[in-house]
């Protein structure tokens, strides 16, 4: 049974580092997840600041389905989430409704935790993975299709397996697909080149030979793809997750 669980990893593994975009990848990731009982995934990226509390969360994939995000759309992860705080401080993944970590939640974030599990979302694991200097990818499983004993059984098997593809799926993303993803024009990811090299808005207009107003128009529509909140932020984001 294991040598056939390890076989099809291995094609999982083949077929996700030789996607050919970033929709490929997506689709990929998501028959490997379903394969070994997760239905659902969320891949998001946390950029940690100090304190520890203050950090900004961008999605890069969901599979999710309307009813979740209808329930959890109003919810302010920054305060409410006690798996990504939990990430975050201790370096821990968690089950989401793990008794441990609710024993020292917040009452927002137990108020969080029942609504999802009113919506149907029961069961899920949240992991992370390190790298990017200061960000770190952080990957939601939904495993509703088990029951607790099920899983609790399985666990054991099943985890080395959920972690091995959402590594992989890190790697390939970051590796291969991350422009694709962010989409930045040419001219966008020059300027921000140049302003990591420490130019002035006017020296580069000077040094690709365009208008002054022009450098600040790449300069907004890059913060807007890149949801920063300001230049250097842009610029900071642009350099850790090798835009540029």
């Amino acid at each position: 049974m294991m040598a056939v669980f390890d076989q099809k990893l291995l094609d999982f593994s083949q077929s996700l580092a030789t996607a050919a975009d970033k929709k490929t990848l997506f689709s990929v990731a998501g028959s490997a997840f379903a394969h070994y009982g997760c239905d659902h995934f969320i891949l998001i990226d946390v950029a940690r600041k100090l304190p520890m509390t203050d950090f900004t969360m961008s999605m890069f994939h969901s599979t999710m389905p309307r009813p979740f995000w209808d329930v959890v759309k109003n919810i302010n992860y920054k305060v409410n989430s006690v798996n990504l705080r939990r990430f975050l401080t201790r370096n821990q993944d968690s089950f989401w409704d793990d008794p441990l970590i609710a024993a020292g939640s917040t009452p927002a974030e137990l108020a969080q935790t029942r609504l999802i599990a009113e919506a149907g979302f029961q069961r899920g694991y949240f992991a992370g993975f390190d790298g990017r200097a200061g960000y770190r990818t952080g990957l939601s499983m939904h495993l509703d299709q088990y029951s607790k004993n099920d899983l609790a059984r399985h666990w054991p098997e099943l985890q080395p397996k959920l972690i091995a593809i959402g590594q992989m799926l890190d790697q390939a993303f970051f590796g291969k697909h991350i422009v694709e993803h962010y989409n930045l024009s040419q001219r966008e990811r020059d300027v921000l080149a140049w302003l990591a090299a420490g130019l002035r808005p006017d020296e580069i207009a000077d040094r690709l030979v365009i208008g002054y107003r022009s450098v600040d128009k790449y300069v907004v529509s890059a913060k807007e793809k890149l949801r920063a909140r300001t230049r250097d932020h842009a610029v900071a984001r642009a350099v850790i997750l090798g835009l540029i």
